[in-house]
């Protein structure tokens, strides 16, 4: 078994439900299964390695961070941008979102601040800022006039619901991931196969009612 820890955003509740329904309808019009069976979340630090008996001091520093966040700043909000997809690696398709406005902080400063937490307590190599989106399909292998088919059919999907242009932040998510076929190296998309997850503990980022 392979283990790997993960740091995501989860936006407001009722956006979230919006955006695993329309999943649910792409992924199952296409057979396509590996975001399907994800949870629906907008990855910060991606499948990075960590001791589990590391994690505590990790979790105690994200605790820390989403209590200022949510203290200084309870209104910082995301921009669904549109579908975007990636031909490469079987074919993926995702939900982008842009910072909005002017806001300060944003959510990319949030994640170099999240960045700084974990190497304090749990030292990970230097990773690209990723892109802000949720995975709608992932490594589908689908045929590439098919590929194109899912791509339009998960654009007219957003383009016809009623879901916000914006959210707001929820939840600052620490997770530990298993996969039995991932394997050493986790870029390589062994996890789609049979991912399975833990949340470790979840952060609110905006004051509780």
């Amino acid at each position: 078994m392979s283990v790997r820890y993960g740091i995501s955003l989860v936006l407001q509740p009722s956006f979230t439900v919006g955006v695993h329904h329309a999943r649910q309808t792409i992924c199952s019009q296409y057979a396509a299964w590996a975001a399907e069976m994800h949870m629906v979340h907008l990855p910060l630090v991606d499948y990075f390695q960590c001791e589990d008996d590391a994690a505590p001091s990790v979790d105690a520093g994200l605790d820390e961070l989403a209590a200022q966040f949510r203290r200084d700043h309870p209104d910082v909000y995301l921009c669904r941008q549109g579908v975007v997809s990636e031909e490469e690696n079987g074919g993926s398709i995702y939900l982008e979102f842009t910072d909005a406005g002017e806001q300060r902080p944003t959510v990319t400063e949030l994640r170099t601040s999240i960045i700084e937490v974990l190497n304090r307590r749990q030292p990970i190599p230097q990773q690209d800022n990723p892109a802000l989106r949720i995975a709608l399909m992932q490594r589908s292998n689908l045929p590439p006039a098919v590929f194109q088919s899912a791509v339009t059919f998960a654009a007219g999907a957003f383009d016809g619901s009623e879901l916000p242009q914006c959210a707001t932040l929820g939840q600052l998510v620490l997770i530990r991931f298993e996969s039995d076929a991932a394997g050493d190296d986790w870029n390589q998309g062994g996890w789609a196969a049979d991912l399975r997850w833990q949340v470790i503990n979840s952060h609110p980022l905006r004051p509780q009612a």
